[in-house]
């Protein structure tokens, strides 16, 4: 159902409507909502420690499976 049709269903008055068209633009925007992300607050984040679990290998390491 498009927006004009479901407007036109209305009997509502003018304000109303465009109360209506407002609230579906929103939802229907193109556009992220980045409310949370402007009003997030870093400071309740837990400190942690990056532990590297699967490290490279070294050219040394390479070149010594190499000769094998």
């Amino acid at each position: 159902m498009s927006r004009s049709s479901l407007l036109c269903s209305c009997s509502f008055d003018v304000g109303v409507r465009c109360l209506v068209i407002a609230c579906i633009s929103a939802i229907m925007s193109d556009k992220p909502d980045i409310t949370e992300v402007t009003t997030f607050d870093k400071t309740k984040l837990k400190k942690t420690e990056t532990q590297e679990k699967n490290t490279l290998p070294t050219k040394e390491t390479i070149e010594q499976e190499k000769a094998k």
